[in-house]
């Protein structure tokens, strides 16, 4: 449902935003979706602990439905966002929470078969999606949103069915005075909201909502050195950052475990400071600047640039569908089958994906179809060899913070997606609205603003005269290249970051079983280690497991 919502919804929003006549807004379809469904997810990770899988998925769903059917109905722009907010809340939880049903209580093998169907299925909606979303845009954009509602009613009822599958409340993770590992177990309501780490979670939202709103607004709405722009950013970063410091404090022995002893921190302090966590959260953030970009801006350009009608739009989508699911299966074939292991595939995924984007926007240069619809399926080999291992990777080196990890890595994707498309629409607006100022200029009898006014709408832009109408394509054209030229850099580092990436091994080892367990991870930047030819690939690493053992067992036991 997730998949399909994201694909289906890619194809529509030119034609959503002209029929608002918002065509220079429409971002903020995609953003007031990514500004909840960015936020909300480390809550997800840590409410889903505390009140139970089955809840907090039921809860995500039903948010899902509400906002389908405020989006189906809404009239006013104001209303669509604000539906399109409520749908964001709910797929952070269905997400987040699918995740975490799916690395629960299972070995890294286990847990690598379940995220590949988990991911045949996602690429079967990658597939269909954008077909779907076509053929209904070309009815009723409103039906892209009507189609929810009787899945997300299914959801509802199947998941009843499954319901003893999934499991309950968890124990609270804590440590005692002696520095010992504990589990406390909360049965009652009240017993169970203590544990919240209340702190936390509104610094986090807050925080994270001033900053996406900053740059949401900066370029688009407001200028970028307003004080509209400049405040929230500033104190977005200011209450993030502090964010990390107050999660410190929440460690055990700590100031403010001490005020509030039986809450938990959203997001341990000790998970944080990892440097693979750090690395494979950067990797992800990258993974859906790219993702998103792909899948709205290529869709922005068929439609805008190339003319095409929805339907035909959404067909051009499906040629990135292949490139995941090469990727996919090369992830599944290095997890599962050889060398069974997980920086393999984050490695190839942080060159391919960079690489691939860069070849896609010289082919939107000279406006080569061909050459667009195969580098978009490059691109896509790089975004779906990194989709599973990343994940596994997490829950390797922190097997007794399923959710927490697993929040986190479903936090950093979204928030790429949205700074990417952010940056990429802000660049868009500001060469879409230079443009037409220039047309304006250069064409007598013909007013800057008026033609903005034209191309507000996709009908009334293809009213314009020829001529004109050749020159706003070729000033569209040129916004969405520049467009993806603001995020490739930041992409490209992520081929960089990738080489200081730790390795997990995937093995039928239980995740409880730590001394089964030592052999499975090297800590140090795999790469480096492989150049030392310390072991060959594919093999056993426990001399470095052991080495890593004598100078810090205490932290890996924690």
């Amino acid at each position: 449902m997730n998949s399909l919502d994201l694909t289906i919804i890619a194809t529509a929003v030119p034609l959503i935003a002209s029929d608002f006549e918002r065509i220079s807004q429409l971002s903020w379809i995609v953003n007031a979706f990514t500004l909840t469904s960015t936020a909300f997810v480390p809550t997800y990770g840590q409410f889903s602990d505390v009140f139970g899988r089955h809840s907090m998925i039921q809860f995500a769903i039903f948010c899902v439905l509400i906002g389908s059917l405020i989006c189906a109905l809404a009239k006013p722009y104001g209303l669509f966002l604000f539906g399109r907010a409520i749908q964001g809340l709910g797929y952070a939880g269905i997400t987040t929470i699918t995740r975490i049903i799916l690395a629960d209580k299972v070995s890294l093998k286990e847990n690598s078969t379940n995220n590949t169907i988990f991911v045949i299925l996602n690429g079967i909606s990658f597939g269909v999606g954008p077909v779907i979303g076509g053929y209904l845009t070309n009815v009723d954009w409103r039906w892209c949103f009507w189609i929810n509602l009787p899945m997300a009613a299914f959801s509802h009822v199947a998941l009843f069915f499954i319901r003893k599958e999934l499991l309950g409340p968890q124990p609270q993770i804590t440590t005692d005075a002696h520095g010992n590992t504990i589990s406390i177990v909360r049965h009652s309501f009240i017993e169970k909201m203590s544990v919240i780490d209340y702190g936390g979670l509104v610094i986090f939202l807050l925080g994270t909502c001033m900053f996406i709103l900053g740059l949401l607004w900066g370029g688009a709405d407001y200028p970028w050195v307003s004080a509209a722009v400049l405040v929230p950013l500033i104190v977005g970063v200011v209450l993030v950052c502090f964010f990390f410091f107050y999660e410190h404090l929440m460690e055990p022995g700590n100031y403010m475990s001490k005020v509030f002893p039986n809450q938990t921190a959203m997001l341990p302090w000790t998970l944080l400071k990892k440097r693979d966590i750090g690395v494979l959260s950067f990797l992800n953030f990258t993974t859906g600047m790219a993702l998103f970009s792909a899948f709205y801006f290529v869709s922005v350009y068929f439609t805008i640039v190339e003319g095409y009608p929805p339907w035909r739009a959404g067909v051009q989508l499906l040629y990135y569908t292949p490139g995941l699911g090469v990727g996919s299966y090369m992830a599944m074939f290095i997890c599962n089958v050889y060398p069974k292991q997980t920086w393999l595939p984050m490695f190839l995924g942080s060159w391919i994906e960079p690489v691939g984007l860069a070849l896609l926007t010289y082919a939107l240069t000279i406006r080569n179809v061909a050459m667009v619809n195969g580098f978009l399926a490059l691109s896509g080999v790089g975004t779906g060899i990194r989709f599973m291992p990343g994940t596994l990777h997490a829950v390797g080196i922190e097997p007794r913070r399923i959710a927490q990890v697993v929040s986190l890595m479903g936090f950093v994707l979204p928030l790429g997606g949205t700074l990417g498309l952010t940056m990429m629409g802000s660049v868009f607006n500001n060469e879409l609205n230079a443009g037409f100022r220039r047309i304006g200029a250069g064409t007598a009898g013909l007013d800057g603003k008026e033609t903005g006014k034209s191309a507000q709408s996709i009908s009334e832009i293809h009213k314009l005269p020829e001529p004109i109408l050749r020159m706003v394509e070729e000033v569209a054209k040129k916004a969405v290249v520049w467009s993806y030229v603001s995020i490739i850099p930041l992409i490209a580092l992520a081929g960089i970051v990738a080489c200081f990436l730790g390795n997990v091994q995937i093995t039928g080892a239980s995740l409880e079983d730590v001394q089964q367990r030592k052999g499975e991870i090297v800590d140090e930047p795999y790469l480096f280690w492989l150049l030392k030819n310390r072991r060959r690939l594919g093999q056993g690493v426990e001399k470095p497991d052991r080495e890593r053992k004598d100078n810090g067992a205490g932290e890996a036991e924690a």
